[in-house]
C-alpha cells in the first residue's frame, strides 16, 4: 500500500497518457490550481452583469428589513444558478459554496448558504412576486432593445384544463363539467422562450373564454 501510496502521485505528477481511441490520447495530471465542473455559471454571471440583472432587481425587489448581508439580488441570482446546475433543493447551494474555483470566476466571495436563502424565501409574498415580474420587465426591455431585427411578434393563445385535488387552491373551483380544475391559459410568444399564463373562471366553457385585452374580430 506504501508503494502504491507514492507510485501513483509520482506518475500523475510527470503525466499518466490515457489512450481514447487510435490517435486520440488524453494526458492525466494534477494540479494545485481549483477546478470546477460549473464552468457555465460563469456565462450565466456575465449575461446577468452584462444585462445589468442585479441593479434592476435591487431597485424592485424589496424583501429584506436591515441592509446588512446579501442584498436581494445575490439571493434570487443564487437561487436561479442553484437550478441552473441541476440543483433540486436548497441544501444544493452548499456544492456552489464549496466551490472555490466558479467563486472565482464569478467575483463572488461568498454565496448564501441553504439556510440564509430559505429565510429569504419565507419572507415572500405575493407583493414581492410583483415587485420580481417588474424586475423582469425591465430586464426584457433591455434584452429586446439589443435585438433590433425582432420587429414582429406571433402569440399562440391556448387554454388547458388543469384538475386539481386540493379545494383550498387559489383560482380553482368546479367546472362544467363537474371536474374541480383551474383553467390556466398560456400566452406563448412564437420563435422565443416567454411564456405568459393567466387563469379563466373554471366554471366557464375553454371555447368561451379568451384574455382581457384580446379580440376575436
Amino acid at each position: 500500500m506504501k508503494q502504491v501510496k507514492t507510485k501513483i502521485p509520482s506518475r500523475l505528477k510527470r503525466g499518466v497518457p490515457l489512450t481514447v481511441r487510435p490517435g486520440h490520447t488524453v494526458r492525466l495530471e494534477v494540479t494545485n490550481e481549483p477546478l470546477t465542473v460549473h464552468t457555465g455559471l460563469s456565462l450565466f454571471y456575465a449575461m446577468a452583469e452584462s444585462l445589468d440583472i442585479p441593479a434592476s432587481l435591487d431597485r424592485h425587489v424589496h424583501v429584506k428589513v436591515r441592509e446588512a448581508g446579501y442584498p436581494e439580488s445575490e439571493h434570487i441570482l443564487a437561487l436561479a444558478a442553484n437550478a441552473f446546475v441541476g440543483g433540486d433543493f436548497l441544501d444544493d447551494l452548499e456544492a456552489l459554496r464549496e466551490d472555490i474555483a466558479i467563486k472565482k470566476v464569478i467575483g463572488r466571495k461568498d454565496i448564501p448558504d441553504p439556510t440564509t436563502a430559505g429565510d429569504f424565501c419565507r419572507r415572500f409574498t405575493l407583493g414581492h412576486i410583483l415587485q420580481i415580474e417588474r424586475a423582469f420587465c425591465e430586464i426584457q426591455q433591455a434584452v429586446y432593445t439589443r435585438r433590433p431585427e425582432i420587429t414582429k411578434w406571433t402569440i399562440d393563445v391556448d387554454a388547458k384544463v388543469h384538475e386539481v385535488y386540493g379545494k383550498q387552491k387559489q383560482g380553482a373551483a368546479r367546472s362544467y363539467s363537474g371536474v374541480f380544475r383551474s383553467n390556466p391559459c398560456m400566452l406563448l410568444f412564437m420563435r422565443q422562450t416567454n411564456c405568459f399564463i393567466c387563469n379563466f373562471d373554471p366554471a366557464i366553457p375553454i371555447q368561451e373564454t379568451k384574455p382581457s385585452g384580446f379580440s376575436t374580430g
